[in-house]
């Protein structure tokens, strides 16, 4: 039973009243109810950031963390997959890359030939091999615009050439001999030696080595592989799928 005949209620009223505080004019008691409401304001946006930051920064860490291990990993495995040393001076102003597939001897022939072409002129010629892998797939895109395996000289995998006395524009990005030849990479390095040193007093490949089982592949215009029955210097031009025909039955 509460006291002075109050019921619960009231007396519930008339305890908070005399504990609440007390304010001179309506405008003071306004004021204290405004910056209260702001300071709670305050504390909900300043955890709300908190929180914000905490999970920006937790996602970083990850994320780095992540990438640090995918890169070691490549850095890591790109020598044991290609096993193939650089040739020839860090300080030569001819640079050759061989960005090739690991784990594949389809590329057996070019680095081959690379290493015999840095090893004629050393001082002059570097070769370097690494993996598509460990190059980077949006290292390939960026530059190539593909991801696919390519020769680059001087960070560029076009190089233009004179040939006939015409100019020609050598791309060696893919696979040798089905997109270029090994006589096309030789053709492209002497371009850019001579652009740096001069034309060179022998030369930097042996034809030889770019031969195939079909015959010498080194000959004809640059860029366009020997072909049976095609004209030296004219373009192959394969027929398209409409013009594609059945091959006849055999008779029995």
């Amino acid at each position: 039973m509460s006291p002075g005949g109050m019921d619960d209620q009231q007396w519930s009223v008339a305890e908070h009243e005399a504990s609440a505080e007390c304010f001179a004019s309506a405008e003071a008691r306004f004021e204290y109810e405004k910056a209260r409401r702001l300071r709670r304001v305050g504390l909900l946006l300043g955890g709300a950031v908190a929180l914000i930051v905490f999970g920006v920064f937790m996602y970083r860490l990850g994320r780095g963390g992540a990438a640090s291990d995918h890169d070691a990993g490549h850095a890591a495995e790109a020598p044991a997959a290609l096993g193939v040393d650089p040739i020839g001076s860090p300080d030569a102003s001819v640079k050759v890359l061989a960005i090739v597939p690991a784990g594949s001897d389809c590329h057996s022939g070019i680095i081959a030939f690379l290493k015999d072409v840095a090893t004629r002129q050393p001082d002059r010629i570097r070769a370097e091999f690494t993996t598509m892998e460990a190059y980077g797939s949006d290292n390939l895109t960026a530059l190539i615009g593909q991801v696919c395996a390519a020769v680059l000289i001087n960070g560029s995998s076009e190089v233009t050439i004179q040939h006939d006395g015409m100019d020609h524009r050598l791309s060696l990005v893919g696979t040798e001999p089905t997109h270029y030849t090994l006589a096309d990479v030789g053709a492209a390095i002497t371009a850019v030696y001579t652009a740096h040193y001069g034309a060179p007093e022998e030369p930097l490949y042996d034809a030889a080595a770019c031969s195939g089982p079909g015959g010498d592949s080194c000959s004809g215009p640059p860029g366009a592989p020997g072909a049976a029955g095609q004209t030296p210097g004219e373009p192959l031009v394969l027929p398209g799928f409409r013009e594609m025909q059945r091959l006849p039955a055999k008779q029995p």
